[in-house]
């Protein structure tokens, strides 16, 4: 419990940018299964200050995980859950 400041989820996004060609090597080497809710229930166990997470913009990740979007970007946005008092 409370073992990390802060836990990032930064998953590879279902829909590619073409551009991002670095990130595109990467694609075949990464997870492509949505972040489970589970996970996000041991990050808060873990976390002690926040938990984020970042997806593309207007996902629907942000809702079915309970992430509040905090900072939006033209290409994606952040979530962030706080510990409370923070």
């Amino acid at each position: 419990d409370r073992s990390f400041d802060i836990v990032m989820f930064d998953p590879m996004f279902r829909k590619t940018i073409k551009e991002s060609t670095a990130m595109q090597q990467l694609r075949p080497l990464a997870n492509p299964d949505p972040v489970d809710p589970q996970s996000i229930r041991e990050a808060v166990r873990v976390a002690r200050k926040a938990v984020l997470l970042k997806e593309r913009k207007g996902s629907a990740e942000f809702e079915r995980l309970g992430f509040p979007i905090v900072k939006a970007f033209s290409s994606y946005a952040w979530g962030i859950w706080k510990k409370e008092g923070i």
